[in-house]
């Protein structure tokens, strides 16, 4: 009885344990970080509800919503649509919906868990600053809005992931009716719905299930060009960008995260700050922005197809050992192909700039610059690390937050040095950017060390370690 949903719960807890013995500094530092997360949103709900900050609460609850139908719906493409170990469980005696049931309950109650934990946490740290916490409705609204997310989630991931997308309908109009109506009553009743469409569509899940839309392929002498080792590596990889579409993914975040910031530094004041902190706010809001925008960029189009370019290696593990190049170069070649998704975030300043105008078009391309080079530099050396293993998603949020830990200290100089040293201050940019393009370097040089330290020989050149 739930086999699947144990096993699959006692593998997470493993895997875990396996990558914090791996790295117990960056895990740390990922506690570390998240708790004072939750301590600044308690801080920043303070000084909403001490400012009489008008936001509406429905809004909030759609946030967390979209949140956890996102993250659902990445953990069952992760747990059953491309993972390899269920086969083994779907070729059993089990009935396939049983099996598919289980892994979708292992998700809600992670998901679940993950929530009450941090909600929990949350509270304390507002109880702890002598906050009321007698707002049972609201929470009970939050909650509600958090199971509907990871109920549809699943079931979006179900069909999104096979050939027949128009059964994803039914999703689109659970999520069009709670966009515009939040009342709890109607949440419990779009749960239902939603429980009853996740029951139907787990009968088609085997149609989602390692499901692939592939391209017709090119003739063979179209591709038969000798290349050098680095140019084979990158066209490589930039043909795993193209194949998985992950360059139109980039774009499109760029594009909206640009639209949607302009507008922020447009009208956000006025949507979001007392009227009595607009003057002191004005100043620097604009700026906060832009470099929050830039931040959610730089994570999709370099932190991400960064680590990720190493842990897609899993497969072809048997393959990398025998190139016979060495690993700067291996690791040299993927850092080529990296250019084209800082291209692809390329629209966020032409489409933040339509909003706002060109007032912090300086600081803006410099902050790009800055941020992708810092997300490159910090997630080279880890993704050689964990080349080819199965990593925990955590690993990417960890060095998310120390991206985002380096870029806010490079703001913060940014902002001394326009303030005292003004005349300097293109200097400062320059600088600031020949310092990463070193640090670049020796970024390849870590990457390649560790890993030729994963094995007592070299993987390529099979000599001795130094």
């Amino acid at each position: 009885m739930f086999d699947t949903y144990t096993t699959l719960l006692t593998d997470a807890g493993r895997n875990l344990q396996r990558n914090i013995r791996d790295s117990p500094v960056l895990y740390i530092w990922f506690g570390f970080m998240l708790v004072f997360s939750v301590a600044m949103t308690a801080m920043l709900t303070m000084f909403m509800l001490k400012n009489q900050v008008n936001m509406s609460i429905d809004d909030v609850v759609f946030s967390f919503f979209f949140v956890f139908l996102m993250k659902s719906s990445a953990d069952f493409h992760k747990y059953f649509v491309q993972s390899p170990g269920v086969t083994y469980a779907l070729s059993s005696a089990v009935s396939h919906q049983r099996t598919v049931g289980e892994i979708a309950l292992m998700i809600f109650w992670t998901n679940l868990g993950l929530w009450v934990f941090f909600s929990s946490l949350f509270s304390v740290f507002l109880s702890v600053a002598g906050v009321s916490l007698g707002y049972p409705i609201e929470y009970l609204k939050f909650t509600t809005g958090v199971v509907l997310g990871c109920i549809l989630g699943v079931a979006t991931s179900l069909h999104f992931f096979s050939p027949h997308k128009l059964r994803l309908l039914p999703a689109g109009a659970i999520i069009g009716v709670f966009l515009y109506v939040r009342n709890l009553e109607i949440i419990v009743v779009l749960i239902g719905f939603s429980l009853c469409y996740l029951a139907w569509s787990v009968r088609y899940a085997l149609d989602s299930y390692q499901y692939v839309n592939r391209k017709d392929r090119q003739k063979e002498n179209k591709k038969a060009i000798m290349r050098t080792e680095r140019s084979a590596i990158f066209f490589k990889e930039t043909t795993v960008l193209w194949r998985d579409r992950l360059l139109s993914s980039f774009v499109f975040t760029s594009v909206a995260t640009g639209g949607f910031i302009g507008y922020l530094a447009v009208f956000g004041k006025d949507l979001f700050i007392p009227e009595s902190l607009r003057i002191q706010a004005e100043q620097f809001l604009p700026s906060v922005y832009v470099s929050l925008g830039i931040y959610i960029v730089i994570i999709f189009t370099a932190v991400f197809p960064a680590i990720n370019m190493f842990l897609i290696e899993e497969q072809t593990m048997w393959v990398v050992r025998h190139l016979p190049v060495s690993e700067k170069t291996f690791v040299t070649g993927k850092v080529y192909a990296l250019v084209i998704p800082f291209l692809c975030s390329i629209p966020f300043l032409a489409y933040y700039i339509a909003f706002a105008g060109t007032r912090f078009l300086a600081f803006s391309i410099w902050f790009l610059v800055f941020s992708y080079l810092a997300g490159v530099i910090i997630s080279l050396p880890f993704g050689a690390k964990y080349i080819g293993k199965k990593s925990d998603v955590l690993v990417l949020y960890s060095v998310s937050l120390l991206v985002f830990g380096v870029v806010s200290v490079a703001a913060g100089l940014d902002a001394i040095v326009g303030r005292f040293f003004s005349a300097y201050h293109v200097l400062f940019y320059v600088v600031t950017i020949i310092f990463e393009i070193v640090l670049l370097l020796a970024s390849i040089e870590i990457a390649a060390h560790v890993m030729a330290m994963k094995q007592k020989y070299s993987w390529f050149t099979g000599k001795p370690k130094l």
